[in-house]
């Protein structure tokens, strides 16, 4: 084999390897999560970022946030943040997360892979039957009591004091081509 058509299959090949590389290290993440439908664990208090891989979760201080996403723009009640995930603090700490976006993609998903454009079967069969639900939105509330799973909880006006302080909300709404997702503490706001 001569010299060029040596030099040119050697450039090649460190071209695909850069391409190759370049693939590996651009794609998106996707949440490793094992779950049950019905069933929630601190695990759902939060977005996972596609594209670094990090978790967003209630409970966080704004510096924690911060050092994931970056410095976000202050609204009338939270901070935007780039990839419109808004956080709303109550005593530093991220107390509601909000996605909402009508971008054909967004980087930000639950960590059960539920992100735009998503229907709302899709969102009953990972998360499964709802709290409540209408025509544009689909709700879940959830209890803490110190154990590992969360108790669904079916209906916010049996609810007492005691347990809407450890409560979580989530809701998936739909509106024309607009896709909200919520997570928040429920005794919040």
């Amino acid at each position: 084999m001569n010299k060029l058509l040596k030099g040119i299959l050697l450039a090649a090949s460190i071209t695909i390897l850069i391409i190759a590389g370049t693939l590996l290290l651009t794609r998106e993440k996707q949440p490793q999560y094992s779950y049950i439908p019905g069933k929630f664990t601190a695990q759902d208090l939060g977005f996972f970022d596609k594209k670094t891989g990090n978790m967003i979760s209630l409970g966080m201080k704004q510096h924690e946030v911060e050092q994931v996403l970056g410095t976000g723009e202050e609204k009338k009640e939270s901070i935007e943040y780039a990839g419109k995930l808004e956080v709303y603090y109550v005593d530093d700490k991220a107390a509601g997360i909000r996605l909402w976006t009508d971008e054909p993609q967004s980087r930000y998903v639950t960590t059960r892979n539920i992100g735009k454009g998503y229907s709302f079967d899709e969102v009953k069969s990972v998360y499964g039957d709802p709290s409540t639900q209408a025509e544009d939105h689909v709700g879940y509330i959830f209890e803490d009591h110190g154990e590992e799973t969360y108790f669904l909880h079916p209906d916010i006006k049996t609810m007492t004091d005691e347990s809407k302080q450890r409560a979580y909300f989530m809701e998936f709404k739909s509106i024309d081509s607009k896709s909200d997702i919520v997570i928040m503490k429920l005794d919040a706001f």
